[in-house]
């Protein structure tokens, strides 16, 4: 028994096996979740019926070990189990690339980001820069003005 309640004695097994049986019964209780499972078992049904015929015609006729209905049994379930795990694993190499995508993303704004404070820092320096020649500019031509005509008189 999975219950909990039902086997005190082994109180944190069942406690375990009663979550995974509701976090089943939770998946399965979305329609369109419990379809991509029932496809995957008849997917699994199948693929194990060409095994089985592809056994089948190697051994000529001769009995082969999934006639007994506990083997057929057994290897469903680890044709179904390897589907599921085959599933799961894309699944997470899927939501991997796609994290892998978006910190990708995200470091590309950042830089963009990055980039964009640059420059504007770069052209606020440049117009103070610039400013500051211009001004270094005017005031030694005012200089030099006034040093050229006062010189200029003391020539004449």
């Amino acid at each position: 028994m999975v219950h909990p309640d039902k086997n005190p004695n082994n109180g944190e097994r069942a406690q375990q096996a009663f979550e995974v049986v509701r976090k089943a019964w939770h998946v399965l209780e979305v329609e369109e979740t419990r379809k991509k499972c029932m496809d995957m078992i008849e997917e699994a049904k199948e693929k194990m019926n060409l095994e089985i015929s592809e056994k089948r015609r190697k051994k000529k006729g001769e009995p082969i070990e999934e006639d007994d209905p506990e083997n057929f049994k057994r290897t469903l379930y680890v044709t179904t189990m390897k589907l599921f795990a085959e599933a799961e694993r894309r699944r997470r190499n899927l939501e991997q690339r796609n994290m892998e995508e978006k910190k990708r993303q995200r470091e590309q704004e950042i830089e963009e980001e990055e980039k964009q404070v640059f420059q504007k820092e770069w052209q606020k320096n440049f117009d103070v820069r610039l400013c500051l020649l211009f001004s270094v500019w005017k005031s030694n031509e005012v200089f030099n003005r006034h040093y050229f005509f006062r010189n200029q008189d003391k020539t004449e």
